[in-house]
């Protein structure tokens, strides 16, 4: 049998870690991580030293400022490295290795494995991908690395047969939408190399989430994922055969990430206590990272089990998940000290009757104390939970899944030591269960569930966890009693009319976390708030017309305003001087209920004080105002929290709700239908039941009227999407629309006007506002053209000479990422005057062919937009007096 290092003879690996941000502010723990995987892939893996590139902030080449350079700020941003180019020259590296091979007719394979390891700043550019900035980002130049593209190019275009990439940096979008740099490699996809290749993409943190880094047992500052990462590779995630595979390390992570925050971290929902992790999960597609020694014992960790007095003479014994006896000792004294696998163990005092259950998981030493409570009763293993939107999952002592299920969960499982995991939106609680032939025993003292029994047995029962919502909801962790009597109190009066037959009653208020209220110096910051036409103007401000209680220390306003029914526009002053705008629809005989939550905690690797504004939306009828304790409004929220997190959780009770004759809030029919066109096989013929129902309901509703179109149902007026629906799904499908009819969108419309300044993490369309009378800009060409034209506007931008995209200066977010799509490198921002770089075009035959889908789908902007942004790009690269109507397409390049 080859050996790891027989077997990483051919493997690579980029790893890169950045700590030193002038424009951003430092890190401690990224460089420490890169080191760690660096060992790890040297020392562990076999990985040959010299097929290793590792990029540091500390490296000499970053160091040394350049000959002139001056210690302000904005030198320090300018002069900082390394840049993107830096890290894309060791992907350049093995794609100029596949040339050569490919030259040599032995085809483009150049290894067996790549191994990709990103540390640093983070955020999400576009969609759902991650990006790595570099050490020249600032929160307006937005320079990265997206590691995905990358990963999936080498797999795609069979340069490596396995790809792993980790990343641990955040994934919030706390920006307006940037454009993805994608990798400028022409497309090579083999797909033979897809069907036969495996991946492995790991990321710290889930879509908008930040990561977290924190001092460590060795004394380093360490990333949280990046710690778990390292001591699972390194033998904390074996599995029965002793090797470390791809779904051994994620079941290891999935479990033991969050065994590294503080108690006050894990109540934080913001602080992620899981990472992401992609995978092939079919059993038969085993994934080998690591494969271990036959004759080579497990690894073991210290164990401390702290006893009581009268038990530091008795016999203790510590049972493994099998309830097998992995440890035993007479009178071992106060303290017992151990080693232990990983795994789930039952630590046990039989004559005091005492359990204690407790899990090792490698990443750090384990201190157990033996509780003075009694013996828990047994019951079977029959799991409910109040919540039906809750995840149930059982976990066995390999930390593998058994068993999951929504809201409830029973069945018989082998005998052993298992966990039940409960979660509910973020929020997660977990209890141990003790599993023999003749009954079922709860162990442990963890709170969160109650033990009922029945004729038919006893049932452990989870009841309402409180998640996170802007909603003050009873039961929920960000709900105020003086928030939920100003929103049931204003709902229902009047404060300002601009029409008749629609309501818009909206809340904002501040939730400060106990630790954030300690260390604020200062009140809040004052509410900007206003109802405004589609144009900008404003309509009523919502702070000065409504009520407002700002001497709390969590304060609030509320508006309810009587309307024509329409689309209008809600604008939010932030924190920080931000104005975003909403789309916010008023249907006949309905109040739209908007909730804004703006929520002070400590977030960030940082660690720095920070605003997040969090909004959801409700529709009631107006008599019946907004009520806290409604199970429809508990069951829309949680459905909600599954369309942001992705998470296509549809319940038998959602399911018996969408197909019900009458929503009595629908909202839930907008969230439901989505979730369920999320699914593997969605049910098609109950979306279209359910958006016919809601279009009886809601009229012309552009979100019911995007579903609609999506299922080929109704044939949509040009123009009908003007203005953007409300949630980012709807709008999503409006986008994909453009690439067969780009009239959908015109270029001259409110919407083509913000597609490219998206701001927030869904699920609602939100964009940075546009300056006073940039709404319909005049400068706007009025036509919209075919999409055959707009894919020879970008055959003509690929013509224009090289050095006229070097010298661009004033090119905005989307002509940068155009240009990025076309020619592979952006062009240089007007915010970096003088510097010099060369663009690396590839020779005009091998240049891919550009198409309206692909650039729909790789920008996320509508056709219309990409017209109008290819028209200006030409404007400014050809110069004064060149076409840029409809000759513009006809006539030759410069």
């Amino acid at each position: 049998m080859a050996t790891n290092e027989e077997l990483a003879a051919t493997d690579w690996a980029v790893v890169v870690g950045l700590s030193r941000y002038p424009g951003l502010g430092n890190l401690d723990g990224p460089e420490n991580d890169a080191k760690a995987f660096h060992a790890w892939l040297t020392q562990r893996a076999g990985v040959p030293a010299e097929r290793v590139r590792c990029v540091l902030s500390s490296d000499l080449e970053f160091m040394a400022a350049p000959p002139g350079a001056d210690a302000r700020p904005a030198s320090l941003i300018l002069s900082a490295r390394p840049t993107s180019e830096r890290i894309e020259q060791a992907f350049d590296e093995l794609c100029e290795l596949a040339k050569s091979n490919d030259e040599r007719g032995e085809g483009l394979r150049v290894g067996r494995r790549l191994y990709i390891f990103l540390a640093g700043h983070g955020f999400t550019p576009t969609g759902e991908e991650v990006a790595l900035l570099m050490a020249n980002a600032t929160p307006n130049r937005t320079y990265h690395v997206a590691g995905r593209p990358y990963a999936n190019y080498f797999v795609k275009a069979g340069i490596f047969d396995e790809v792993v990439l980790f990343m641990d940096c955040c994934r919030e979008r706390y920006l307006v939408q940037v454009p993805l740099r994608v990798p400028p490699y022409v497309d090579l996809t083999d797909p033979t190399s897809v069907e036969r290749s495996k991946i492995l993409f790991g990321f710290a943190t889930r879509w908008s989430r930040l990561s977290r880094e924190k001092p460590m047992p060795d004394g380093k500052v360490r990333g949280v994922f990046s710690t778990a990462l390292v001591a699972g590779l390194n033998g904390a995630a074996v599995d029965a055969q002793g090797d470390i595979t791809a779904r051994s390390l994620a079941d290891y992570l999935y479990n033991h990430m969050k065994s590294l925050l503080s108690p006050e971290e894990l109540k934080d929902d913001d602080i992620p206590k899981e990472p992401e992790l992609v995978y092939d999960t079919n059993p038969n597609a085993r994934f080998l990272l690591l494969q271990g020694h036959p004759e080579a014992s497990a690894p073991r960790f210290p164990v401390t089990v702290h006893l009581r007095p009268e038990d530091a003479e008795r016999d203790v014994e510590i049972l493994d998940s099998r309830l097998h006896v992995a440890a035993r000792a007479h009178a071992p004294g106060p303290a017992w000290s151990v080693t232990l696998e990983p795994g789930l163990y039952l630590g046990q005092v039989r004559e005091g009757g005492r359990q204690q259950p407790f899990e090792v998981s490698g990443l750090r030493g384990l201190e157990v104390r033996m509780p003075d409570a009694e013996a828990p009763r047994e019951v079977p293993l029959r799991v409910r939970t109040e919540d039906p939107e809750s995840e149930v999952f059982l976990i066995d002592g390999g930390f593998r899944l058994m068993d999951r299920s929504l809201g409830a969960l029973e069945g018989r499982y082998p005998p052993g030591l298992y966990k039940v995991k409960v979660q509910t939106g973020a929020r997660i609680r977990e209890r141990f269960v003790r599993l023999e032939p003749g009954g079922e025993q709860l162990v442990g003292k963890q709170e969160g569930a109650t033990l009922l029994r029945g004729v038919d047995g006893a049932e452990l029962r989870f009841p309402r966890l409180a998640f996170a919502t802007a909603v003050p909801l009873t039961e929920t962790s960000w709900s105020r009693d003086e928030h939920t009597e100003a929103a049931v109190t204003h709902s229902r009066q009047v404060h300002a009319r601009l029409g008749r037959g629609s309501w818009l009653f909206v809340l904002m208020r501040t939730w400060t976390t106990e630790e954030a209220r300690a260390a604020r110096q200062g009140p809040p910051a004052p509410f900007e708030l206003s109802l405004r036409s589609l144009d900008g103007r404003e309509l009523v401000d919502l702070v000065a017309g409504g009520a407002v209680d700002d001497d709390l220390e969590d304060p609030w306003v509320a508006c309810n305003v009587e309307l024509d029914p329409g689309t209008y526009l809600l604008r939010v002053g932030t924190e920080t001087g931000l104005k975003l705008d909403y789309v916010v629809v008023a249907s006949s005989d309905w109040q739209t209920q908007v909730f804004l939550c703006r929520r002070q905690a400590r977030g960030g690797k940082e660690g720095a004080w920070a605003g997040t504004m969090h909004t959801s939306v409700h529709m009631r009828r107006p008599a019946q105002g907004f009520d806290p304790e409604s199970p429809g409004l508990r069951l829309t929220e949680l459905t909600r929290i599954g369309l942001r997190n992705r998470r296509a959780i549809v319940t038998p009770e959602l399911l018996k709700e969408l197909k019900g004759t009458e929503q009595r809030n629908p909202m839930l029919g907008l969230y439901g239908a989505h979730l369920l066109m999320m699914a593997d096989a969605p049910d098609l013929e109950l979306v279209r039941k359910m958006v016919g129902h809601l279009g009886r309901l809601l009229g012309m509703h552009p979100d019911v009227e995007a579903l609609a179109m999506a299922l080929g149902d109704t044939p949509l007026r040009p123009g009908f999407f003007s203005v953007p629906p409300m949630l980012l799904k709807s709008w999503a499908l409006v986008v994909r629309e453009t690439v067969a009819r780009p009239e959908l969108v015109p270029r001259d419309s409110l919407a083509s006007a913000v597609a490219e300044r998206l701001w927030g993490e869904g699920p609602w369309v939100v964009w940075k506002a546009l300056p006073p009378g940039e709404a319909l800009s005049v400068t706007r060409p009025k036509e919209t053209r075919r999409a055959l034209d707009i894919e020879l506007l970008a055959n003509r931008l690929q013509a224009v000479p090289s050095q006229r995209i070097t010298a661009l200066r004033d090119a905005s977010a989307l002509e940068r990422a155009l240009l990025a799509h076309l020619y592979g490198v952006p062009p240089t921002s007007e915010a970096v005057p003088g510097a010099q770089r060369q663009a690396r075009r590839a020779p005009r035959e091998e240049l891919p062919r550009p198409t309206v889908e692909k650039m729909v789908r790789v920008l996320g902007v509508p056709a219309a937009s990409l017209e109008v942004a290819m028209l200006r790009l030409l404007a400014k690269l050809e110069g004064a007096g060149r076409a840029t109507g409809a000759e513009a397409v006809a006539a030759p390049p410069a």
